[in-house]
């Protein structure tokens, strides 16, 4: 569960930009309805096949969306970070959660508790129909996964998959060992370090003591899989802005 106290200091130029997509007056309720929490690295903030009990909109860092498959490390499916929201699918009327979330680094976010749902759609008529078109941008996301990871070298996803987390992240370095993007990637270390290596002997990224940085994002995206392209465009399609936009 997310956990942390509340940030006293919460700017307010870290907003999320599904708030900043409200009119104003209803964001102004929505806020007064939420609570500043800390993300910890590495923190689980929802369970898969639990209940969903919060809706949480981070301000600052990513969060990993994670599937498992019997005694199988979780695999990725998506990120939630800036952009949208942890959640949402509680308005499909289904309690549990088909996912497990978990913090990637440190970061901030405004969290709405369930007692807080029913004041807070009511009072914000934009929020329900927000919520379900980022839901349909997720299941697009959830769906070019499962098909990059069936169909797509080990390289040209670990590609996308670093440009999804700067997209997120808000700058051009994050911190990421290579034992974690193995696990994410659900593939073997071995296999990450070799495509890193390429990666940085290209001019493409640089690494050090697990501090990664984007050096040429367009290069990048010239190595990464179409399945980056087609995050954009859901992103496009369903909110009219891409993820890097959002976030830059």
């Amino acid at each position: 569960m997310a956990g942390g106290g509340a940030h006293s200091g919460c700017p307010m130029s870290n907003t999320n930009l599904l708030l900043q997509r409200l009119p104003p007056t209803e964001r102004k309720v929505l806020r007064s309805l939420c609570e500043p929490v800390e993300l910890a690295a590495e923190q689980v903030l929802q369970h898969s096949g639990e209940p969903i009990w919060q809706l949480l909109f981070p301000l600052r860092g990513c969060v990993a969306l994670l599937t498992q498959l019997d005694a199988h490390t979780p695999l990725e499916l998506g990120m939630v970070g800036r952009e949208g929201c942890l959640g949402a699918s509680a308005l499909l009327g289904v309690a549990a959660s088909p996912l497990q979330a978990q913090a990637q680094g440190q970061g901030l976010a405004w969290r709405l508790p369930l007692a807080q749902w029913p004041e807070a759609l009511a009072s914000c008529a934009s929020l329900r129909p927000l919520l379900l078109r980022l839901i349909w941008v997720e299941l697009h996301q959830w769906a070019t996964a499962s098909g990059c990871w069936r169909f797509h070298a080990l390289a040209p996803r670990m590609a996308r998959w670093l440009l999804m987390r700067q997209d997120r992240a808000g700058s051009d370095g994050f911190a990421i060992t290579h034992q974690q993007l193995a696990d994410q990637l659900g593939v073997r270390r071995v296999g990450v370090t070799q495509a890193a290596g390429v990666m940085q002997r290209g001019g493409l990224i640089s690494y050090h003591r697990g501090h990664l940085t984007v050096t040429d994002r367009a290069g990048l995206m010239g190595a990464a899989c179409s399945c980056y392209r087609r995050d954009l465009s859901a992103y496009r399609e369903g909110f009219r802005q891409s993820p890097r936009q959002a976030v830059a």
